[in-house]
């Protein structure tokens, strides 16, 4: 899980301000997924980082519009995510049950995800040694409330996490980036190179 840096809203999206009925922006849903996943999440699953096509994506909202009806049409409370149900936005929904358990999800938006999580060798995400005990129930939630150690996204990022950086000489982490942008979990490129 990464921080999202949210860009300046959709214009469309204002037409909608303060309405609670998802489906009444409809005709927009597409044009912002587009927008967000390309832009804002450069073509990355908003929770798990694994590379997403429009096709196989869906606008979660962080909050869920059934427990905050005044965030339905917030441009912030709009993150692009995987349609599949065993991990990700709709596993979250499953689980989130109440306000509460909402609030205690760590918020990619407006958190910085880095700071609670770190990545082990065999692929699996776990809590920072250095939080606090409420940030580390935080953090474990999350990764229990998205499912982020489900087998084939450990799988992936062990597979990431195997690949012999020196490999590729002396090079930048941003160029790193790029040569590997197509394995996803950019956080976990960015522990490794450290």
């Amino acid at each position: 899980m990464r921080k999202l840096s949210k860009g300046q809203p959709h214009e469309a999206i204002k037409n909608f301000e303060g309405l609670q009925e998802w489906s009444l922006s409809s005709s927009f849903h597409r044009t912002w997924r587009e927008i967000i996943l390309g832009i804002e999440q450069h073509g990355l699953s908003g929770y798990t980082e694994v590379p997403l096509r429009i096709e196989d994506s869906h606008i979660d909202h962080f909050y869920k519009r059934s427990l905050f009806r005044d965030k339905v049409h917030s441009w912030d409370n709009l993150v692009v995510d995987t349609i599949d149900e065993t991990y990700g936005a709709k596993y979250k929904d499953k689980h989130v049950k109440n306000a509460t358990d909402n609030l205690n999800v760590i918020n990619p938006v407006t958190e910085d995800p880095s700071r609670f999580f770190r990545y082990k060798v065999d692929g699996r995400i776990v809590s920072n040694d250095t939080l606090s005990e409420v940030e580390r129930n935080r953090a474990d939630y999350t990764i229990d409330v998205f499912n982020l150690n489900e087998p084939s996204l450990v799988d992936r990022r062990k597979g990431l996490l195997s690949i012999d950086l020196n490999a590729y000489g002396e090079i930048s982490l941003d160029q790193l980036r790029i040569y590997l942008k197509d394995y996803g979990f950019p956080s976990v490129l960015e522990q490794m190179y450290q």
